[in-house]
């Protein structure tokens, strides 16, 4: 960031940035109680614990502790846990670079495309997103995913061959999902070299290939490793997530597609600046101006959705970051060409309110949430722990006490300390008690039959909640 004189210091254009850097790392300090949520807790603190326990280059698995990723992020994690011990505070603290490097990222992006007196705009636009500050702000290997994007978005604007070549690397390196955005980013690199650049095919090979080959080299070593290992590498036969699903399965995939992408108040977004795109005659210049993103957005598109859709469980909506951020920025820049300057900053504050808004919606009850994608989560982890702190209380069996994910593991494997203590999975026939989250996403069959059961207990804060139910048919023998 470039100040000329002394009254840029002061400016908005300065101060804006440095706020939201700071908001962030605040939030990360607030967080610094919460535990590790969702797929982070099979993700990453099962293996870093495995690591940590048995030596941080021991990366041989056992199947509760192995999900099928490359292993950098938990690597990173338990080498944290190892130099200054094992707490949810170091693994917090561990984080706060990352998150710092992510806002930094974003600020050049911004920076890189679009017009001076748009800049802070546009770049408290994109760090407010909900996902985009669940994902940068939480415990999520999705951190990493966003951070090597962006990394991997500005040297690609600025023709960096060997940065390029070394965040797809890295990317690569942060998950199976890494891998597939990697592959979206160099089929576009490609494209872009080739039709937009107009290099001749011969030299677009000679000048590609060894930038992508680290990439490559990584991608195939990993599942070498992993098929001589294990015996698999996509998909395993411990989760649902690789099989195949029927027709209409397949249209709810893409209903569930197009809910995430409007859903946490982006909707409102998209109307706003889309309706500039409408009324925009040159479409031309916009795709000229913006041809390097729209074709990283098209191919991350296609590739995700050509991986995903025919899949059961296939994504969440922490999946598509990058594509709400390249969206949001494409739609923004659009409206800067239709509309006034002072016009375009009142729709852009209007947008990042409008967006801010997507942490605090309130969804009925039967209706599934993204809770990992926005920070509506917080109050859980105080929820969970006066409902552990309720059943000891009461000397009930953890064993007898049902839940749903993302609270089945044990206590360790989400605080991160030694608490091996363990709930028992949702069994209406078996357990003695059942404790109901809205967190836990439950169908629409089961919630009906709690219902028949005896609530005993209800704890409630923002829109999480948590209710005990006692089994009316429960033996005690």
């Amino acid at each position: 960031m470039k100040v000329k004189n002394i009254d840029d210091v002061f400016s908005f254009k300065v101060w804006l940035p440095i706020l939201v850097v700071f908001i962030y790392i605040l939030c990360k300090i607030f967080l610094f109680n919460t535990g590790f949520f969702w797929d982070s807790v099979t993700v990453l603190c099962k293996p870093a614990t495995y690591l940590y326990e048995h030596g941080l280059f021991h990366f041989h698995y056992p199947s509760e502790a192995d999900n099928g990723d490359p292993q950098l992020v938990p690597f990173y994690i338990a080498l944290m846990w190892t130099v200054f011990g094992k707490s949810l505070i170091v693994a917090h603290l561990s984080f706060i670079p990352v998150t710092i490097l992510i806002l930094i990222q974003l600020y050049k992006f911004v920076t890189k495309v679009v017009s001076r007196e748009f800049i802070p705009y546009i770049f408290i636009l994109l760090a407010v997103d909900p996902t985009f500050m669940s994902m940068s702000s939480g415990l999520y290997q999705d951190a990493f995913v966003i951070l090597f994007s962006l990394l991997l978005i500005n040297a690609m604007l600025d023709k960096r061959k060997l940065g390029i070549g070394i965040y797809m690397a890295l990317l690569c390196l942060t998950s199976r999902r890494g891998i597939l955005l990697t592959f979206a980013f160099m089929l576009a690199y490609y494209v872009y070299t080739m039709y937009v650049l107009k290099v001749h095919f011969w030299n677009t090979i000679k000048l590609l290939f060894p930038v992508y080959l680290p990439a490559v080299l990584v991608v195939f070593s990993f599942i070498t490793w992993r098929l001589y290992s294990y015996g698999w590498f996509f998909t395993t036969s411990q989760t649902d997530s690789g099989e195949i699903t029927s027709f209409s399965g397949v249209l709810k995939n893409i209903l569930a597609l197009g809910r995430w992408f409007v859903d946490e108040g982006r909707l409102f977004v998209w109307l706003i600046l889309g309706i500039a795109l409408i009324k925009n005659k040159n479409r031309m210049a916009l795709l000229s101006e913006n041809s390097l993103l729209l074709l990283v957005l098209l191919f991350m598109l296609i590739v995700m959705m050509s991986v995903t859709l025919p899949l059961k469980n296939p994504f969440g909506a922490r999946y598509f970051a990058i594509h709400y951020m390249l969206i949001a920025t494409i739609l923004a820049k659009v409206t800067m060409m239709y509309q006034p300057v002072k016009r375009v900053k009142q729709l852009i504050l209007l947008s990042t309110i409008l967006l801010l808004s997507g942490n605090f919606w309130l969804y009925p009850e039967k209706l599934s949430q993204p809770w990992d994608s926005t920070l509506a989560y917080i109050p859980y982890f105080e929820l969970k722990q006066q409902t552990i702190d309720y059943v000891a209380e009461k000397h009930v069996e953890f064993g007898s006490v049902g839940v749903e994910f993302p609270l089945t593991s044990e206590f360790r494997y989400i605080d991160a300390n030694n608490d091996r203590r363990q709930f028992a999975h949702l069994d209406f026939h078996q357990n003695r008690w059942i404790v109901y989250s809205n967190i836990f996403n439950l169908s629409d069959e089961r919630i009906d039959s709690l219902r028949t059961w005896n609530l005993i207990k209800t704890f409630k804060k923002g829109t999480v909640f948590m209710k005990i139910y006692e089994n009316p048919n429960y033996s005690h023998e």
